[in-house]
């Protein structure tokens, strides 16, 4: 839902400019009102984010001083009652996204698991630099040997002993899940103690771990280990697979290679150049600065938002997000015949 309404916002908005209604301003504010409402609700990071860029857009081209200070303060309280009845979506924006960047210690990457994506896809690009492994072929070769990033993850993830004992590895059932037990003992009398035997001050517990999040361990059952040695490694995922790259131009240069992503990439300067272009029209001489080229502006922004480096993303080839990049097009086009007509 937030990344349905926060990618049509600018296109929505360009139409409201369009139609020259009466009450125009008092439309976009209800639009933009209701928009981060549902995008909020939604939880989507990058919805939220898109919304917000648009919104900063909004009120450079649209909006006078008092009603940006009205928006902002009537936003804001609806916000806070959002919150106080259910701070799950806050959680989610704000300290989830937080707590991802404090995993990486890096404000350039948004997430462990999305830089294994990364990875792999810059290892299938160079694999095959000039065309790529073709449309969709992530999913598929994601896991292979060559472009695996199993070894970083285990070499990330590798977990040293706390001391000297004898490290102690069991299978069993745990809160209704098939995990190991993972534990280190005292002394080598404890490893002749029966399971039932062996008490609170004979082992130190390491870790519960769910079987499917088990890597790989590097000692036998019960081996003498000295502190700070490797014992195992383990975490949610075994590689960097899904079903694309959660990047629009590495999915490109992962299954389309250099040809893909050039045309791409030049698709996104050329419209850059334009955007540009126009705001600094408008502010040389706003006056001028008529509804035809206000709302080729804000399509052109929502055309920029889907093609935007930096964002992680969802697969650039589905079916919906293909036609949600490209439906700002057909009326960008439209506005650009009526203006040589």
């Amino acid at each position: 839902m937030g990344s349905f309404i926060s990618r049509l916002l600018p296109m929505n908005l360009a139409i409201l400019i369009l139609l020259n209604l009466k009450k125009e301003n008092l439309l976009t504010f209800l639009l933009l009102i209701v928009s981060g409402v549902l995008v909020f609700l939604s939880g989507e990071r990058l919805a939220f984010v898109y919304f917000f860029i648009t919104l900063i857009f909004c009120f450079i081209f649209n909006f006078k001083k008092n009603i940006v200070f009205h928006f902002i303060l009537f936003f804001s309280f609806i916000t806070i009652l959002l919150i106080s009845y259910n701070p799950k979506q806050f959680n989610r924006i704000f300290l989830h996204t937080y707590s991802q960047f404090k995993e990486t210690n890096k404000i350039s990457n948004l997430s462990y698991r999305h830089s294994l994506h990364y990875k792999t896809a810059y290892n299938m690009f160079l694999d095959n630099k000039i065309i790529g492994h073709g449309l969709k072929s992530f999913r598929n070769l994601c896991g292979d040997s060559k472009f695996s990033t199993t070894n970083q993850i285990i070499d990330n993830f590798t977990f040293l002993s706390p001391g000297d004992g004898i490290f102690h590895i069991y299978e069993t059932i745990y809160n209704g899940d098939n995990v190991f037990i993972l534990e280190l003992l005292n002394n080598l009398e404890s490893q002749t103690k029966p399971e039932s035997l062996l008490q609170p001050e004979d082992r130190i517990r390491l870790a519960i771990v769910d079987k499917s999040h088990f890597l790989k361990i590097f000692v036998m059952d019960f081996s003498v280990v000295k502190k700070d040695q490797k014992i195992y490694a383990t975490y949610q995922y075994s590689d960097g697979c899904n079903t694309h790259p959660h990047n629009i131009y590495l999915q490109f240069l992962a299954e389309l290679g250099l040809v893909g992503f050039i045309l791409f990439f030049i698709i996104f300067l050329y419209f850059s150049f334009i955007l540009l272009k126009l705001i600094i029209v408008y502010f040389k001489n706003n006056k001028n600065f008529n509804r035809n080229l206000k709302a080729r502006s804000f399509l052109i922004l929502g055309i920029l938002l889907s093609m935007f480096p930096l964002f992680p993303s969802g697969n650039y080839f589905g079916n919906w997000l293909l036609i949600i990049t490209y439906l700002p097009f057909g009326l960008y086009l439209s506005l650009i015949k009526s203006k040589n007509d």
